[in-house]
């Protein structure tokens, strides 16, 4: 193996270490693992309907970890965090946004974006 490729998996691995998410559901109050999993199936949904990328779902439901870790998150708001993650994902992803037009299916009510 070559120094410099020794140096690189070197620093591949200081920074998985370094931007590692701890084990972050014993702290939350109001959520459950079941809930983030429905959350994440949810998402997967979201990533099909847009044809958003695969890796802007994966950034998604990093950003969704990594926001659960740090807050405590009422069930309520777990849906809202995970479409913001979307967002937020879709723009460091996708050059070409989806619109948001028309109405749109959120936890069992439609929305019409005008509203």
């Amino acid at each position: 193996m070559s120094q410099h490729l020794l140096m690189v998996l070197l620093s591949v691995d200081c920074v998985q270490v370094q931007f590692r998410i701890p084990a972050y559901m014993v702290l939350q109050k109001d959520i459950n693992p079941p809930m983030r999993t429905i959350l994440v199936d949810w998402l997967i949904e979201v990533q099909e309907n847009f044809e958003l990328f695969h890796e802007t779902l994966y950034l998604s439901v990093k950003l969704t970890d990594r926001y659960l870790s740090r807050k405590d998150v009422k069930r309520e708001y777990l849906q809202l965090v995970g479409a913001t993650s979307m967002l937020i994902a879709s723009k460091f992803e996708v050059w070409n946004m989806a619109e948001l037009g028309g109405q749109y299916r959120v936890d069992r009510a439609w929305f019409d974006h005008r509203s």
